[in-house]
């Protein structure tokens, strides 16, 4: 049983590297969940929504954008601190100790996400609402270097913890041979 948080600690923005460090040492926390999208150039970017106005003062899509564009995008409510940061910043310098889920929300590109993710040495679970987005992971062969979580895995996911404690960004990952 793994306890992951969702972008990080929300005491920033979700999906900003300082969010996601927050979890880096953490002994409670067994590791993060992020929103990895596609820009325009083909970087691997972090971002809840693809959509920027929902968080950030650009009425822009990420998938419209090349990264240096999105690197510059800041949070207004935060007083333009954090950024848009690609995947691999995140794979150097987090804790190859912890867990990292990421839900996809890309279908094209998986062959270079496959090889960027083998450069780092962590546990890797993989997620989408997209059925599609399932599909080619297993045809691309990413339950050699991670679990893919889908209807028909042994593994589940419990969302709400308690929505009471510190843990209400969190969520579990179960795996059938722990219950």
């Amino acid at each position: 049983m793994y306890l992951i948080s969702d972008g990080g600690i929300y005491v920033n923005p979700p999906d900003t590297m300082e969010a996601i460090m927050l979890t880096k040492n953490m002994n409670n926390i067994d590791g993060v969940k992020l929103d990895v999208r596609l820009s325009l150039d083909n970087i691997f970017v972090l971002s809840k929504y693809n959509d920027l106005e929902k968080l950030t003062c650009s009425k822009r899509r990420v998938n419209e954008e090349n990264y240096d564009y999105l690197r510059k995008v800041k949070f207004p409510s935060h007083i333009f601190k954090y950024y848009i940061p690609a995947l691999e910043e995140v794979l150097k310098n987090y804790n190859p100790k912890k867990i990292i889920v990421l839900e996809l929300f890309i279908i094209n590109n998986l062959d270079q996400l496959y090889n960027l993710l083998i450069k780092y040495n962590y546990k890797y679970f993989f997620i989408s609402k997209n059925s599609d987005v399932i599909e080619k992971l297993k045809i691309n062969n990413f339950s050699n270097i991670g679990k893919i979580i889908d209807k028909d895995s042994n593994i589940k996911i419990v969302n709400s913890i308690s929505k009471h404690d510190i843990y209400n960004n969190t969520f579990l990952i179960i795996e059938n041979d722990e219950i």
